[in-house]
């Protein structure tokens, strides 16, 4: 008998993907509403970051086989990397108070795969 972690890797590229996103996200919630996070508080925003960081790394993991695959990852990577960045800032903006500076940062949708799968 197969594995799971067997058979995900003969999956599509999309499969994949969107099998890692749909995990991530639920990993980032559960921690968001175990942890009692608020959406201002710098937790919230340090876990979203590492929680994507981890993310993009699983999914630069998945072999791109064709052109089709590579596509939508060279979209995909480099908004998720600034939103990573944002993250941060926000994080970092957060923790000192700077209730300004979260304004002036804007409030993206919370999740580890923008816009992805």
């Amino acid at each position: 008998r197969r594995s799971f972690t067997e058979w995900m890797a003969n999956q599509s590229f999309e499969v994949q993907a969107s099998r890692i996103c749909m995990t991530a996200t639920e990993e980032f919630w559960g921690t968001v509403r175990a942890d009692n996070f608020q959406r201002n508080d710098a937790a919230f925003y340090s876990t979203l970051a590492r929680i994507s960081e981890e993310t993009l790394a699983e999914l630069r993991g998945i072999p791109l086989e064709t052109e089709a695959d590579r596509d939508p990852m060279d979209i995909f990577v480099p908004g998720a990397e600034r939103l990573i960045e944002l993250d941060r800032q926000q994080a970092e903006a957060a923790a000192a108070g700077d209730h300004k500076r979260l304004n002036e940062l804007g409030s993206p949708p919370p999740t580890p795969c923008p816009g992805g799968w």
